[in-house]
């Protein structure tokens, strides 16, 4: 990971969101202290935030952490196949 600085950031932003993009990963430093990280986001981070952006959904952020809801009868899949294959 390589570290700049606020000052370098600011001025070449651009340049350095383009290689975040291609995977890249930044450490920010401020008078030589890290004070943050530039790192892409991927799968269902980057789906959440297209979402999120868009106005189309908002989800606390730990919701993926959440316990999911018990179903011993299936009922909720069958539900869920039965409308796919309906249309």
């Amino acid at each position: 990971m390589k570290t700049i600085t606020v000052t370098e950031l600011r001025t070449l932003l651009g340049s350095y969101l383009s290689k975040v993009r291609s995977g890249n990963k930044f450490m920010i430093t401020e008078r030589g202290r890290p004070i943050a990280m530039i790192v892409p986001i991927r799968g269902l981070e980057m789906k959440r935030a297209r979402c999120a952006n868009s106005g189309k959904a908002s989800l606390p952020a730990d919701f993926w952490t959440l316990p999911r809801p018990k179903d011993p009868k299936g009922l909720a899949l069958r539900y869920l196949l039965t409308e796919r294959d309906v249309g």
